[in-house]
């Protein structure tokens, strides 16, 4: 699914409060009419839609143990868009159930539109602040509530989307997604991606993450045994590598792993050795060393003339000195054998 091109056509906005898990109920502002999409208000839903899902998206499938009525919900409305209303109204009451203290409130915005001519559908879930004017209008006997932007204020870097997600497919089993979570990081749980993901959604992800973690570690692995020449690079990839294994960090995308720790000339060389395996580059995955915790709790050089240096890698990163022309090992011997 090449969400980039995704061109929205009509939103349909519901004002979801915050839950209290044995409070008192809260009322829910919900639209039944959706309101078309032009000038700034198209531009916020496309662009803060693609950006989000570039950084943090992760392509997801309907998970047939999931009991969430939503992806059935999605599939309605992309069958049949004039399912939007009574859909979207449902999303909304679901999302708002689903919810507890730690949610804040925010707007539920179910966004009509295409990619390369398919129809797709939005869902996200958005931060309502300062510079964003929610405002209930009257149709005919209908109700929908509408974005107004304050003219100085920007766009941009005042509205968050707290959660997004797209979707193509006229039926659950045929749900193609993707979805992410702009609050999550290093401070959070994995709770807070499965209480949109698996929670509402009702998906789960396609790829494994162990699996996936472990093709990253391999192939990485593989290309500085194999690719990078200097002894001193090599050493730096190697300890980055399993650096970015232990960090706290829950997800790793290829490419920025590239740009943080790889010099120029490695990193095109090192992309296309990934391609060629089937990494996908640009798609971030969820970490899990499962699968490599063994490989990951020791550094191993191999010298020019085939010595072997193996270690612990925060102790390697203390004791060892490695440039170009030499290795040096600042530690004493308490045992050594062979001849």
């Amino acid at each position: 699914m090449d969400y980039a091109r995704f061109n929205a056509s009509e939103v349909i906005i519901h004002e979801v409060p915050q839950r209290f898990v044995g409070g008192p109920p809260q009322q829910l502002t919900l639209s039944d009419r959706p309101e078309p999409l032009s000038g700034q208000l198209r531009t916020f839903f496309e662009s803060k839609l693609r950006g989000s899902l570039a950084r943090h998206g992760f392509d997801v499938e309907h998970d047939p143990q999931s009991p969430s009525a939503i992806p059935g919900l999605i599939a309605a409305i992309v069958a049949d868009p004039a399912r939007l209303i009574p859909a979207s109204q449902e999303m909304a009451e679901q999302l708002h159930h689903v919810q507890t203290g730690v949610n804040p409130a925010g707007l539920l915005c179910v966004t009509l539109g295409t990619i390369q001519g398919a129809p797709s559908v939005a869902v996200l879930k958005v931060e309502r602040e300062n510079g964003v004017q929610v405002r209930p209008q009257q149709h005919g006997g209908g109700r929908s509530l509408t974005m107004h932007f304050l003219d100085d204020l920007m766009i941009t870097g005042k509205t968050r989307i707290f959660k997004a997600s797209i979707f193509e497919g006229e039926s659950v089993e045929s749900l193609d997604g993707r979805v992410a979570d702009d609050q999550r990081g290093p401070e959070y749980s994995s709770e807070v991606a499965s209480f949109f993901l698996s929670s509402f959604l009702g998906c789960r992800l396609k790829t494994v993450p162990s699996v996936a973690t472990k093709h990253f570690f391999l192939s990485t692995e593989q290309f500085i045994d194999e690719c990078v020449d200097d002894p001193e690079r090599k050493a730096d990839y190697t300890i980055a590598l399993l650096a970015t294994m232990k960090a706290p960090t829950r997800d790793i995308r290829p490419r920025d792993f590239a740009e943080e720790y790889f010099e120029a000339p490695d990193r095109t060389p090192y992309r296309e050795f990934l391609a060629e395996r089937e990494v996908a580059v640009d798609q971030a995955f969820e970490k899990d060393t499962a699968l490599v915790e063994n490989r990951i709790r020791k550094v191993r050089m191999e010298t020019r003339h085939g010595l072997l240096v193996l270690g612990p890698d925060d102790e390697i990163r203390e004791r060892v000195e490695v440039s170009s022309e030499q290795v040096v090992i600042n530690d004493r011997v308490i045992k050594t054998q062979g001849r």
